[in-house]
């Protein structure tokens, strides 16, 4: 492996760094009162000094405390400290914890039907990706509040990326030599299998182990991720394609939602989109700064021919009605291609 930089590589590392060390400057928060009067305890995987960390301290938390004059205080638990997201997921339902701030496995895991976003190849830009929350977002909100949950932040993972510490996967055929780590859920497996790559499961908090001691040699992975998480050394090629986009999603009970006064939560509600925008401008720009400094760290950057990603594209589309009726029903994904495809047209 790979453990010298030059200088070069070494200053956009450096850049990318700040991602997590550093950041914007905060909005600014209102006064809270000694004693807010209503608290929610959020826990996440996420570390405490990742770009997504920074971002919902920067604008989720402010936002918050202005809309609710501080008398909601929102502590929230970075880290894994309460679990992974299936852990936390059990606490938020038996009251432990207000909610949780969800991974894109986490998001699947809390509401099935999120897997539908998630399908291989479904989305070709962050431009579809944006119309379809917009347009869906109530659908979604629908959906969570059938699990006794509400959507508090919908958000994004990334276009989760393929690494690689063996192989440069610019081939089927170099992918099915692969082993890689099934860590996303049902989705994941079923594309491995459909795609005939070997793949063996991990949970989040044992990744960074199995790729480290070469349990595995490739994953798909979101690339702020496989920065902040300092899996990076072991890596030597990445494959940018927009193989799967990954929601993440602040979701809390449906109990504590309805224990505050409805002023805030309508007011939370009106505001709700700016946040997301605000949210997702920064954290897409946090992604891009860690896969540049990667590719200059001296991870190499794979190609797939146009005919080589044809075949694998084609071969993947067959998951989204394979998973149809199981992980999501068939009309929800039919809503989200007639309205990816009316957006296509318009824009042609």
């Amino acid at each position: 492996m790979r453990f010298k930089l030059h200088l070069t590589a070494l200053a956009a590392l450096a850049l990318a760094l700040a991602v997590f060390l550093g950041g914007r400057p905060a909005l600014a928060q209102e006064k809270k009162p000694v004693k807010a009067r209503y608290t929610w305890r959020i826990a996440t995987v996420v570390p405490g000094g990742m770009g997504w960390s920074k971002r919902a301290k920067e604008i989720l938390v402010p936002y918050i405390a202005r809309f609710t004059g501080g008398d909601l205080d929102v502590r929230i638990f970075w880290g894994g400290i309460k679990g992974d997201d299936d852990a936390i997921l059990k606490q938020v339902r038996r009251g432990e914890l207000e909610g949780g701030g969800f991974s894109g496995y986490g998001t699947v895991a809390a509401c099935r039907e999120f897997s539908v976003l998630t399908l291989p190849f479904i989305f070709k830009s962050w431009d579809e990706v944006d119309h379809i929350r917009h347009t869906m977002y109530p659908v979604f909100d629908r959906l969570v509040e059938n699990r006794g949950l509400r959507l508090i932040l919908w958000a994004d993972q990334d276009f989760d990326q393929i690494y690689s510490t063996r192989y440069d996967l610019s081939t089927l055929a170099d992918m099915r030599k692969a082993r890689f780590l099934r860590w996303y859920g049902d989705v994941e497996g079923l594309l491995f299998s459909t795609l005939g790559v070997n793949s063996r499961p991990a949970r989040i908090p044992d990744v960074n182990r199995a790729i480290s001691e070469d349990d595995v040699d490739a994953a798909i992975a979101p690339s702020m991720w496989v920065l902040g998480a300092q899996i990076f050394p072991f890596i030597k090629y990445v494959l940018p394609i927009k193989i799967r986009y990954s929601p993440v999603a602040v979701m809390v009970s449906e109990k504590t939602w309805r224990s505050v006064p409805e002023k805030y939560r309508a007011g939370y509600l009106k505001e709700r989109e700016s946040i997301t925008r605000d949210f997702i401008d920064y954290s897409r720009k946090d992604s891009e700064r860690c896969t540049r400094a990667m590719i200059a760290y001296g991870i190499v950057e794979a190609r797939m021919s146009p005919k080589e990603e044809a075949q694998l594209e084609a071969i993947a589309r067959t998951v989204w009605n394979r998973a149809a009726g199981d992980l999501y029903p068939k009309s929800l994904l039919d809503e989200v291609l007639a309205r990816l495809n009316q957006y296509r047209k318009a824009r042609t």
